[in-house]
């Protein structure tokens, strides 16, 4: 198989895909870089001035049909950003 590190549910959903595996792989041996500990504050004040970036176009693949710009509510526990799987997102 491979050494990268996902959850078990995604092997089986991956396995045929070996391009998005190779992918993972080398995105997972960028490594997590330097922590930096934030106050809950900080970390707000740090989200308050961010200004989102969103394509022009939609993703021909995106699962709920959502297209930039739309606003959702993400179902589940989010920290910081939230990958598709085993998340719920909802049009609102």
């Amino acid at each position: 198989m491979y050494a990268l590190r996902i959850v078990p549910q995604t092997v089986e959903l991956l396995e045929p895909f070996a391009n998005v595996r190779a992918w993972m792989e080398r995105i997972e041996a960028f490594g997590h870089g330097t922590f930096t500990d934030y106050s809950g504050a900080e970390a707000v004040e740090t989200a308050r001035r961010a200004t989102p970036i969103t394509e022009p176009a939609s993703d021909p693949g995106e699962p709920n049909g959502l297209s930039p710009g739309d606003r959702v509510e993400v179902v589940g526990e989010v920290v910081v950003h939230f990958p598709r799987e085993h998340y719920r997102v909802l049009r609102v």
